[in-house]
């Protein structure tokens, strides 16, 4: 549920806040090693802004990363050197078919997985180029006036370029070359520029190279997969503070196969929150697509009686063709193919204001496929074991039983058969209905999207967020971080409209009209409506029944050009389905929702 409009965050997305320190210490495989490097980041960075600070490697890692004077790794809410530790490592597990063989890696250091090493597959883990790249918002157009070779970041920016980073082609040229063509010490639209999403952006690329004598699963080979991860975050001290982005841009190159099929994503996670996370809880909501971690007791040594709450939630997950469902398979091949067949659905690919919003007719994007936990000392310890999990099973392959399951139970009057046993506690932990973890532990949980293919040389992208929420005690911080979650996911259906400042670019559009699905949805009695005016005109908010009566108008007058949030309540409607009516202007658009009480 959201309590203000996202206006007021577009306007607290201001200039960015960060270090670097060019050395590493990574822990977490029982090794450390120093690395030093001149390039803009390197090996590691810490991004340290708005309410987070997340260090991470060129590897994939995420949190479990040193970078001194820090004297623990961890990503921390506040300051590096003093904030608590929220997430002790992040990372994520893959898992499909190459033929007939099953194959599973990932890059998750407090499992002991570590199956991923910087660079690409055409030039390898020693090309001097596989460092991790940043830019931001602040950073001069053009690298203007800066004389330091190493803070050039739009300069830089062509190494990551051709290690397979995106940039905006302002000439349609095909060449990233960032050249001030007028000489007005600004970026305009038919320049060149990297792809900055955030007030700091950071870039890297690291492939499954890893020699199976090295890895943990030491009978599952190289897949010739590289991932293009991009990681970046707004400078604000307001509800999107609190959220960290990831996109995984993922490449089959081929070398293995030229399809790689059945392929499952996880985010795999270790947050150590309430006593070192010894007494942590798990649970997932599906409506959100995200998996959470919370501790709902008071303790003396680290949060008192206000523990936050770490959410992982797939803001955008993998696109995926499928006959009957997405398309109307018209010449019966099992592919979609643009027309001559009919499209159901379409997906998209979130890119950002300057680089638009791609659409994949007779698509749909994947969302949360199971939500799985587990904790120290069952570590996936072979490739079936992972897969499992990743398909949100037990470790010997079989369905968890909401009802017989020991580590959760299933409250507040539902049928513990009723519950999907691939969500591992799928309740709410707030009100104590449906299924709750109840053996508060150090655990791991993995939230998982898929199955999609491979095909060699297409890029699957993948979006998730870390967000973050403390709220006046560890159950209301559920409800806080979930608040704070919903206006990610929101910033981000909107295709970031805040763009950076000190950018000319006011041929672009800030905001388009948008009608947002209601949250919750299934909802008793109240939920929350948010839409988006690209220009200032008369609104009508309505809702209607399945008769087309009309129920309720719930706005109705002059709205200036913005991002609104309504509260619904419905306590003196009866049950059943609605649909909720925007009209402004030239626009009209409609969406369903349901009551149930």
């Amino acid at each position: 549920m959201k309590y203000s409009t996202l206006t007021v965050l577009f306007l607290l997305l201001f200039s960015a806040s960060f270090t670097f320190t060019p050395t590493l210490a990574q822990k977490g495989n029982g090794t450390s090693t120093t690395h030093k490097t001149k390039l803009v980041a390197g090996d590691s960075y810490n991004l340290n802004i708005n309410n987070w600070s997340m260090p991470m490697n060129r590897s994939g890692v995420m949190a479990d990363v040193l970078i001194p004077p820090a004297i623990l790794g961890g990503g921390k809410i506040g300051d590096p050197i003093t904030g608590k530790i929220v997430l002790y490592s992040g990372g994520f597990f893959m898992s499909g078919m190459n033929k007939d063989t099953l194959w599973a890696n990932g890059m998750m250091t407090s499992s002991r997985i570590n199956d991923y090493l910087p660079g690409t597959y055409a030039t390898g883990q020693n090309d001097p180029r596989a460092q991790l790249y940043v830019v931001s918002s602040s950073d001069p157009a053009f690298d203007i006036g800066v004389s330091d070779p190493a803070k050039k970041s739009w300069t830089q920016w062509k190494d990551a370029v051709a290690l397979g980073a995106d940039f905006y082609d302002g000439d349609h040229d095909g060449v990233y070359n960032p050249v001030d063509k007028n000489g007005n010490g600004k970026w305009d639209p038919d320049e060149d520029r990297p792809d900055i999403l955030g007030d700091v952006t950071t870039w890297c690329v690291y492939s499954d190279q890893m020699p199976p004598s090295l890895r943990l699963f030491n009978d599952v080979n190289p897949q010739g997969i590289e991932i293009r991860q991009t990681v970046f975050a707004f400078n604000s001290k307001a509800t999107i503070g609190n959220t960290i982005f990831i996109r995984y841009k993922i490449v089959n190159t081929g070398y293995s196969a030229d399809v790689l099929d059945s392929v499952y994503f996880s985010i795999a996670c270790d947050p150590d929150i309430g006593d070192n996370g010894s007494l942590d809880l798990v649970g997932s909501d599906t409506l959100l697509n995200a998996g959470f971690t919370y501790h709902p007791a008071s303790e003396s040594a680290k949060w008192g009686s206000t523990a936050p709450c770490f959410i992982v939630d797939f803001l955008q997950g993998p696109l995926s063709y499928i006959p009957g469902v997405t398309f109307i398979d018209n010449n019966a091949n099992g592919a979609y193919d643009d027309g001559i067949d009919t499209p159901i659905d379409t997906a998209t690919d979130v890119r950002g204001r300057i680089m638009g919003l791609g659409k994949y007719p007779g698509a749909k994007n994947l969302g949360l496929s199971s939500f799985f936990q587990y904790y120290n000392g069952i570590d996936p310890s072979d490739k079936f074991q992972l897969r499992n999990y990743t398909l949100g099973l037990s470790n010997s392959g079989g369905k968890i039983d909401p009802c017989t399951w020991s580590q959760g139970s299933v409250l507040g009057g539902v049928n513990c058969a009723n519950v999907d046993p691939h969500f591992m506690y799928s309740g709410d932990p707030v009100t104590q209905v449906g299924w709750i973890n109840n053996s508060a532990q150090d655990q791991r949980q993995i939230s998982s999207t898929g199955p999609f293919k491979l095909v060699k040389n297409d890029t699957i992208s993948i979006v998730v967020a870390y967000v973050v929420g403390r709220g006046t005690s560890g159950t209301n911080s559920v409800s806080v971080a979930k608040t704070n979650d919903v206006a990610a996911q929101d910033l981000f259906d909107s295709n970031f409209p805040s763009t950076f400042m000190g950018i000319n670019d006011n041929s672009i559009s800030k905001i388009d009209f948008t009608l947002s699905q209601n949250y919750p949805n299934p909802f008793n009695p109240n939920t929350v409506i948010s839409y988006s005016l690209p220009s200032s005109s008369n609104i009508k908010l309505l809702v209607y029944n399945t008769l087309g009566q009309l129920v309720k108008t719930l706005e109705s007058g002059y709205k200036s050009a913005g991002n609104y949030s309504i509260n619904f309540n419905a306590s003196d409607l009866p049950s059943g389905i609605y649909f909720y009516k925007l009209e402004a202007g030239k626009y009209t658009q409609i969406k369903k929702m349901m009551l149930i009480k």
